[in-house]
């Protein structure tokens, strides 16, 4: 048991040998913005590097795609499936190539964010105004230099916030904002950067967001169709953010941050046979503070995490016509995370790390025995990389002990996860092949345990195995064609033990399964190019295609056999174009999705339909001496479609967004 044990268990992989086989030459590359980067450390060198996949928006970027949330942007990524159950108020989760929400890590400032109730992020709960980088990488980062959590799952959405930059004579930096907009929309927002000495700044962060979420839709039954305006969709929710940095005699630095989230929003339910009066209520309150201290000793490094968070959930459901519910989910969570990092040669690193993380939950449901779970994980990790070849190497141990007050004790679990990767030169400077292989599992959430009436706590932890082999191309050039690069990745995942919840006997009765076995094929294709009109206008191209065929292979006696996963379109497609003049700046975005099924059983009854979505921007900059005005105006939605990304939960047609900002 983990109270007994006190020691970290580290597991050692050998690696066969690396040989530089390719001469490399200077890279002569000027930086661009692309759709796929790869991150060693704290640069960002050219995408076609990388030996994982790895797609980025900067600030810029984010400002141009109409994105309001973060789950706005994340659907720009390709191999992404976002589930959205309606408007600003909805839940928000984020599955990489049909892995699930589980599988994801979301880390916020190199620190994962955890729910062990759900086992799953809601993106909603976390602003956009405050992100300079947003990133989504399939396996692991490149970068071995971090916390232990970040090789656990199957892919990380990263979050960077904005760091201080100061100009000299100019200690102060201050950002005033307002968006308003459709449906009862406003968000204010306020950012101060202080420097207060050589070493030492601050930085504050507040965003209030408020909206009616009253939009409409069209429900059609039958060969009827009616028009009505979406209820109980508002939301008011507040985010607040303090950061303190500290540079170190030494040369190392020191960060802190907290963060304060508080809500209160409707939750819009289904729409069918002409209902859609639903009044329940869901506040959260989510806390946390951590702090980030790096020190390099020479050839090796030194960084320390540690974080506490707290959340409060309150669901509320006061409908006459139902049973009253009020029920309460707290969660405590303690992290500490040591890594170190030696430079064993100019094109050869070795790092190690050890977390362990602190689980609690506590409901008004007493039947859920107030789980706590303790988790081990240590990686031991080596990255080869020169100008021709990439390549890394990690085996992750992870053991998890858990307790419970009532009825049957808790879990016991301990894995072994290897991850390899590898990209190279095959002598054309411009194109190169990559390859990767990773295992990893995912322990059951608390709910999936405990929940009461649904909670089945003989379930064991998901299993799943990804492969990906890709090719990519970038290059400069001159004349109008400036730069040219191009992403084509192939995959396969499985997945063994799967969870999932099914219906027993009625809607309101349902299980909690492991069930079988997912096979996953797909191809991702990504593609950016700038292109020089005249002196000062130039056009920025970019887009991606997905194909996923994510089926069950369970049984072949089943219904469901061969059958795609609910949720998951075989194609999707996204696409970007901007044009710079010296006067303006325009954007255009579409999405577009091929149809899905709600249920496992693939048949024209539990279709979702196919949808586009077309939106513009229209922005300008005004500058007065040390101070930047902003204007902005959005169309999103342009052509009013009418879809669902999760089934009857329509979202919003046209909408229209204002924004100014004040810079100084």
């Amino acid at each position: 048991m983990f109270g007994r044990k006190r020691s970290f268990f580290v597991a050692v992989v050998c690696l066969l040998p690396l040989f530089d086989a390719f001469p490399g030459e200077d890279d002569t590359l000027r930086v661009h913005r692309l759709p796929v980067v790869e991150v060693i450390e704290t640069s960002t060198p050219s995408s076609f590097i990388s030996s994982f996949p790895v797609q980025s928006l900067s600030g810029n970027e984010l400002s141009q795609i109409n994105a309001s949330q973060l789950s706005d942007a994340v659907k720009r990524f390709s191999g992404v499936t976002v589930k959205d159950y309606g408007g600003i108020g909805g839940m928000k989760t984020v599955s990489i190539r049909s892995l699930g929400a589980n599988h994801t890590a979301v880390s916020y400032d190199g620190v994962t964010l955890n729910d062990c109730q759900t086992g799953q992020i809601d993106i909603s709960r976390y602003t956009l105004t405050n992100v300079k980088l947003l990133s989504l990488t399939i396996g692991q980062n490149e970068t071995i230099f971090q916390p232990a959590a970040l090789f656990a799952s199957a892919g990380v959405l990263s979050i960077v916030t904005c760091d201080p930059y100061f100009t000299p004579g100019k200690p102060v930096n201050l950002q005033a904002a307002l968006k308003t907009g459709s449906f009862g929309y406003v968000m204010p927002s306020l950012r101060i950067e202080q420097k207060v000495s050589d070493r030492l700044s601050l930085t504050a962060h507040a965003e209030w967001q408020k909206a009616e979420g009253d939009y409409p839709y069209a429900l059609r039954n039958g060969d009827s169709t009616v028009h009505r305006n979406r209820r109980n969709s508002d939301v008011d929710q507040i985010n607040t953010e303090l950061n303190i940095y500290y540079n170190l005699s030494s040369g190392g630095s020191l960060k802190a941050k907290g963060y304060g989230f508080w809500s209160d929003r409707g939750l819009p339910g289904t729409v069918k046979y002409y209902t859609d009066n639903y009044i329940q209520r869901l506040d959260d309150r989510t806390l946390f503070a951590q702090v980030r201290y790096e020190q390099p000793f020479g050839p090796f490094a030194l960084l320390v995490n540690s974080k506490y968070s707290y959340l409060y959930t309150r669901y509320t459901n006061d409908d006459p016509a139902q049973i009253s519910e009020d029920d309460r989910y707290t969660q405590r969570i303690s992290y500490l995370s040591v890594a170190g990092k030696m430079d064993l040669s100019s094109c050869l690193q070795a790092s190690v790390a050890t977390d362990y993380t602190h689980q609690y939950l506590y409901t008004n449901y007493m039947t859920s025995g107030a789980p706590q779970r303790n988790t081990s994980q240590s990686v031991l990790a080596v990255a080869y990389a020169t100008k021709a070849i990439n390549a890394t190497g990690s085996m992750l141990f992870t053991s998890v002990d858990e307790k419970v007050t009532l009825n049957k004790g808790g879990h016991d679990y301990i894995r072994l996860s290897p991850t390899f990767s590898l990209s190279a030169s095959p002598g054309w400077k411009p194109l190169r092949l990559r390859a990767m292989y990773k295992e990893n599992f995912r322990a059951p959430s608390f709910n999936d345990l405990y929940f009461e009436r649904v909670g089945n706590r003989d379930l064991v932890p998901e299993k799943a195995r990804q492969v990906n082999v890709g090719v990519t191309y970038a290059d400069d050039f001159s004349g109008l064609l400036s730069y040219l690069s191009f992403t084509a990745d192939t995959y396969y995942n499985r997945v063994d033990d799967k969870i999932v919840t099914v219906p027993r006997g009625n809607m309101f009765n349902w299980s909690v399964l492991n069930y079988g076995a997912v096979e996953i094929k797909g191809v991702e294709l990504t593609m950016a190019a700038d292109i020089d009109l005249i002196t000062g206008h130039t056009l920025a191209l970019s887009g991606g295609y997905t194909y996923q065929k994510a089926i069950d292979i369970t049984e072949k006696t089943s219904r469901t056999y061969g059958d795609q996963l609910p949720y998951t379109p075989r194609h999707s497609c996204n696409g970007h174009a901007s044009y710079t003049s010296p006067w303006f700046v325009v954007s255009y975005n579409m999405f577009a999705s091929g149809k899905r099924y709600y249920l496992p059983q693939n048949k024209k009854t539990n279709e979702v339909e196919a949808y586009q979505e077309h939106s513009i921007t229209l922005s300008h900059a005004f500058h007065i001496d040390q101070s930047t005005i902003h204007l902005q105006a959005e169309c999103i939605n342009m052509f009013d479609s009418n879809y669902e990304l999760v089934r009857n939960f329509p979202m919003p047609g046209r909408s229209y967004r204002l924004s100014v900002s004040y810079n100084y």
